[in-house]
């Protein structure tokens, strides 16, 4: 499988609030579809921050507890479930939409990239194209946390996912984000939500079960750039554009916020 494009411009590592990336992010869907050019970012998240798929309901969310800690809380434009973002590598990729490829061969494009990265660097990982059969998690807060579901084309390890990925499909763009999880941190994610003392062993369970961290995969510290770097190395007969933001880009992105903000 290829992309109908000889070249990538790469967006190296970098650390922001969370309605700064999801407004760089929509501000990159538009320089792709301008550039007829795809778009692969890698970031963090500084602080840390819980997001919310672009249709979930911040209601379950205990936001006073999640603003105590000094962590904040976005919308983001992709569709799925929520993710505390803390110990992970975020990358996102946009591709101007041309008719070679839809946006189910763009998932597994880049996680057969992204497990072939991961693999090199010496984690167990597997991608799986199984249809989600009897162990998919519906309904309710059982799938608000990301980590808490299965999907066709997914990277686990041993039946537990290590990535979680979510697309937004524009007039003449696909959009795709997705969280390596280089640690556990993202299961406080419970912690913020409005459940009881019951319902919270339950869910970190389920969470225990359904996902799982680099640095529980292979034990030792992972750097964000080193995982980046590798999944570059991947991709073999593009050319790679690195370029950085610009000031006037990061100033064009904040048109915005006002998209992914949560009152």
């Amino acid at each position: 499988m290829r992309l109908p494009f000889n070249s990538i411009r790469i967006v190296p590592y970098r650390r922001y609030r969370g309605v700064e990336n999801m407004a760089i992010d929509r501000y990159l869907v538009d320089w792709a579809v301008e550039q007829q050019m795809p778009v692969l970012r890698f970031y963090g998240w500084n602080p840390w921050c819980l997001s919310l798929g672009r249709h979930q309901c911040a209601e379950d969310v205990d936001i006073a507890s999640l603003e105590k800690e000094g962590y904040e809380l976005v919308r983001r434009p992709t569709g799925g479930s929520a993710i505390f973002h803390s110990g992970e590598l975020t990358y996102s990729f946009v591709m101007p939409r041309q008719g070679q490829m839809d946006h189910h061969g763009l998932y597994e494009w880049l996680h057969e990239h992204l497990s072939g990265a991961l693999k090199k660097e010496g984690y167990e990982v597997e991608l799986s194209n199984r249809t989600p059969g009897e162990n998919y998690l519906k309904g309710g807060k059982d799938v608000f946390a990301c980590f808490n579901r299965k999907a066709k084309s997914e990277i686990h390890h041993e039946g537990r996912k290590v990535v979680g990925s979510a697309q937004k499909i524009f007039r003449e763009a696909i959009l795709q984000h997705g969280s390596v999880m280089l640690t556990e941190t993202h299961r406080i994610i419970l912690s913020f939500l409005k459940l009881g003392p019951e319902q919270q062993r339950e869910q970190q369970r389920i969470l225990v079960e359904n996902s799982v961290a680099l640095t529980t995969i292979k034990s030792g510290e992972v750097n964000p750039t080193v995982i980046g770097d590798s999944l570059l190395s991947t991709l073999s007969g593009y050319t790679l554009a690195v370029k950085n933001l610009s000031d006037r880009e990061l100033e064009a992105a904040k048109i915005f916020f006002n998209e992914f903000l949560i009152n």
